[in-house]
Parts: structure tokens; sequence; C-alpha cells
């Protein structure tokens, strides 16, 4: 019986970094501290070069401090041959272990439409089990695929130079008082030699300056393989990695808390900044608007990311005060009332069976799509034949004049999150509030406010989530209507508004 391990892929993570989340999962631990010292800024701008080839950050996986107080021990093994390599495999298996294996990118058969017996390149995936009568080993890679894969003795012994790391559960050690001020310390010594803060500001007043994204994908097959994407892509997950340090290390040390909002604002400011560029590419266009929105984002970075450093520096003490997010932890089920929107609907993400509209599905601009089973209709709770959802370009949504306490608003965001504002119009005045939606390939949310809605498999085969996002409002006034922002990344499928 072949052992079950779910493959994780991480957020901006390497192969190796994968499969340390995908078996900290799979037995049931925690996997923080190994990417606690991950956040990096660096911009060495020089006259003529590309920003991105200015930006300097890393994935860092810290092993000390992570396999003693998580319990998951490492070792590395390099034996004489790969036929010595699938020797030790076995035995390892037969443990109850784990390891991981470097395979040769030329020899992943389930990368067929990629690297497979095409481009030469170091990976690692993680062996799980084995059948020696049928001379296959079974593989989890979350890079190329979300599920088991099979791998033949004959193309492990190709694409094996020997090397592998054996993964061992172990009971992990109490975080002790001299502990958690070790690795504070250690966060803080990274922060001050890594993270130059500083250099944030000149990165945005560069961009704001001088951004082509011409220039930066000049010679390039995609945006993918360009130097920003990758840099921005390391700033993200040591941002992302920070932030969930923080909430795991906060059942340790509640005073780390002060600076939880702050870590997350980062993150998804970056996140925000990537997202914009990703757009520029398939726009093919610099808009003057999009690059001050970038400016204006970094400028919060600096801010945000000053009082993480400041809470570090001041013996792990602050002053800064920053209030929990509770907009959500009081909200329960009311009444409420579906808002119509079939005559604001202007895209069409959904693949429906028996849709005979003759509009084809284009989420993203790319033909991109998700199946929708028709037993699945009732989670959208309109008709959503033909168009399905409201691309964002400020539209006005007029609502039945009421006094409701709640916003529920059904959505997601392509390229990655989006953070923007949606304005409700009251009878003598208008608010303006924060509203964050993650990218519907994100299925894990960091708001308590934003919960995975629904989730259906994309055209490509992947999870797709649409969220459900919170908005608790002023129920005194008589609302009329609601402005989407101007931001075409934005999909709205359904709207709700609770009653008093």
């Amino acid at each position: 019986m072949k052992r079950e391990v779910k493959a994780i892929r991480g957020k901006g993570t390497d192969c190796f970094q994968d499969l340390i989340i995908t078996v900290s999962n799979h037995w049931g631990t925690d996997y923080e501290l190994f990417f606690c010292e991950s956040m990096e800024f660096e911009f060495n701008n020089q006259q003529g070069r590309r920003l991105g080839e200015s930006l300097v950050s890393n994935r860092i996986t810290t092993y000390d401090m992570s396999e003693k107080y998580h319990g998951i021990k490492m070792e590395y093994k390099e034996m004489n041959s790969s036929e010595e390599s699938l020797d030790l495999l076995m035995k390892i298996i037969d443990e109850e272990k784990l390891a991981a294996i470097h395979l040769d990118t030329f020899y992943t058969p389930w990368h067929i439409h990629g690297s497979y017996r095409t481009v030469h390149a170091n990976h690692t995936c993680l062996v799980v089990d084995y059948d020696h009568e049928l001379s296959v080993l079974y593989c989890i890679d979350p890079v190329y695929s979300n599920k088991l894969e099979t791998l033949s003795y004959n193309e492990f012994l190709k694409g094996n130079n020997g090397q592998l790391v054996v993964f061992t559960k172990e009971i992990p050690m109490e975080l002790t008082s001299d502990a958690i001020g070790t690795i504070l310390s250690k966060i803080k010594n990274q922060l001050e030699t890594k993270n130059k803060i500083k250099d944030i500001l000149i990165f945005a007043d560069s961009l704001k300056s001088s951004f082509s994204i011409e220039y930066e994908i000049d010679g390039k097959k995609d945006i993918w393989g360009t130097k920003i994407w990758i840099e921005l892509d390391k700033i993200i997950f040591g941002r992302y990695y920070l932030l969930r340090f923080i909430r795991y290390f906060s059942k340790h040390y509640s005073e780390i808390e002060v600076i939880e909002k702050d870590a997350l604002l980062s993150y998804r400011k970056w996140e925000m900044v990537r997202s914009i560029i990703t757009k520029m590419y398939y726009t093919k266009t610099s808009e003057e608007k999009n690059i001050q929105n970038m400016y204006n984002y970094l400028k919060e970075v600096y801010e945000c990311e000053k009082n993480i450093q400041l809470f570090f520096e001041n013996n792990y003490s602050s002053n800064l005060s920053h209030p929990k997010n509770t907009s959500n932890s009081n909200y329960v089920k009311q009444n409420s009332i579906i808002i119509p929107l079939k005559d604001y609907y202007n895209n069409k993400t959904f693949l429906v069976e028996g849709d005979n509209s003759g509009i084809e599905p284009d989420f993203n601009g790319e033909g991109r799509y998700i199946h929708l089973k028709l037993s699945d209709k009732k989670y959208f709770e309109q008709s959503i034949d033909g168009n399905d959802n409201v691309k964002c370009e400020n539209q006005i949504i007029e609502v039945p004049k009421g006094f409701y306490n709640h916003i529920l608003i059904y959505g997601c965001s392509e390229f990655g999150g989006c953070h923007t504002n949606l304005k409700l119009q009251y009878e003598k005045f208008s608010v303006i509030k924060d509203i964050y939606f993650s990218d519907w390939g994100e299925e894990e949310q960091l708001e308590e406010n934003l919960k995975v809605h629904w989730k259906g498999i994309s055209d490509e085969g992947y999870e797709k989530f649409i969220k459900q996002l919170i908005i608790p409002i002023n129920a005194s006034e008589e609302l009329h209507s609601l402005q989407l922002p101007f931001y075409p990344n934005l999909h709205i499928f359904s709207i709700r508004l609770n009653t008093i």
C-alpha cells in the first residue's frame, strides 16, 4: 500500500524548501523556524542596469534551531553511486522514514511538457515509497506535480548523483526562555545586516523615475525569467514566512504580536508591486498610474519594515501599538439580501455543464477558466450562464436603500493579490473601505475576515479558490450604493448585505 503524502507548494520556496513544508504537514509538525531568517533586501543600483538586476535577496533555510524545536531531523547522505543510493532508499522507506533525492530534471517523467528529456538541471523530490516488483519509486514533487508520481529505477539511476537527505521524525524540545531569546537575537542580527530598509526608498524612487516593463523583460522569453520577477519572488518569500513565524512564535512570546499587522502589510504590499508588474507585462503598458501605485506601496512597506526592525532593536519590545484585526471575530450569520449583479457582469470565469450561451470563458486574458458542476451553481446564488462575474472598473452598484451592518463579497484576484478600496455611498456622505482579495490560486488566507468560499479545478488541472470577504459597516446610516474600484485584476461574483 502506497504511503499517502500530500504535496505542499510553499510561497516563493525552492524545491527543497517545499519538501520541508510537505514533510512537516505530513507529520503534523510546525516548520516556521526553518524560514524565520529570510527577510532580506538590498538595492545596488548602477547606471544602465535594469532595476531587477540591482535587487538582492535570498531564500534562507535555518536548520540548527528548527530541527531541535520542530522535531524534524535531516541527515545529508552522499553515496558513491546512484546504485548505492537506491539500496539506502529502500532501507529508509522500510524504517518509515522519508527521503529527499537529487534528481536531474531531464529524468522527471511527470514534467513531460517541461524539462523531461529536454533540460538538465538540479532538482529535488521526495521519495515516500517503492515497489520492488514493479521496479519503481513513488515520489512527491510539489514544483511539477500535485499528486503521487512514479519514477522507474532506471530513470532514478540515471538522474541521481548519489545525494539524498533522510527525514526522521523526533520529539521536539520545549522552547525555553533562553531559546526564545536566542531566536529573537538571530533574527535581530539578520535584519540589521541583511534587510537594508533605506534601500526600499531608493528602489521606490528609481522605480518611479525610470521603470520600463519593456526594458526589464528585454531578451527574456517571458516575465517569469526576468530578474525583477525572480528577485521580487524572493522578497515576498521572506515577508510571508516572517509573518508565519510571528503568528507561530506569538504562542510562546506574546509581545511579538505588536508587529503582526506590519508584517502582514509588508507582505501584501510587496505582493501588490509584483502583481502590478505582472499585469504590465501582459498588457504591454507602463502606465503612470500603475507606477505611482507601486511607489506608494513601497513607501508604506518602508514604514512597516522600520517598525519591525525597531521592535527587534529595542530589546525585543516596542512602544508601537497595532491592535489586532478583529473585524470578523464577532460576525455571525444574519438575515441578508443578494444584490443583483447580472447586469454588471463583464467577464466569464466558469465553464459550466450545459452552458449554451456561446461565450468562451477567459478569466485573466489568457483563456484560463474553472470547471463548474451544475451541482455547484448554488454557491453563487445567481444565474451564471454566460458572463458570471464583474471585473472591477469603477462600476456603481445600486443597492436597496437600507441599514446594513456587513457586506459580504465573493471574489478573487488574478496575477497575485489585490489591495484596493470600496466606496460606500450613504445619503449625505461616503466612506472608503480597504479591501483585500488573494490570488485565485491561493488557498491559505492570512486575514481574519477572508476565507475560502468555494474550490474548483482550472482548465490546467490546478485548484482555484473563490473567497468570501466580510466587511463590517456602519448600521446607523442608510446605505444607497457601492462603487467598485478600478482594478480589473479583481473579479466579484456575488455581493450580499446583512440587515440588522
